[in-house]
């Protein structure tokens, strides 16, 4: 996230796409509003990713095997 903006730029088209793509799982666009200039609202929806890797979730937590 240190290079956020680095990363989302029209330079980086490949990076971008990655980043949207491991972030973003949903995006939603409503109706403009006549007669309002940039009047779209827009929705993101998307998760961080476990940096572990690990993609199940456990009430007690996960220790590793000794």
């Amino acid at each position: 996230m240190d290079r956020f903006e680095e990363l989302i730029n029209e330079s980086n088209l490949e990076l971008m796409c990655d980043f949207l793509h491991t972030f973003i799982s949903k995006i939603e666009l409503y109706e403009k509003v006549p007669g309002k200039k940039n009047s779209r609202e827009v929705r993101l929806h998307g998760h961080i990713p476990a940096l572990t890797g690990i993609a199940e979730a456990s009430p007690g937590g996960i220790e590793p095997p000794l």
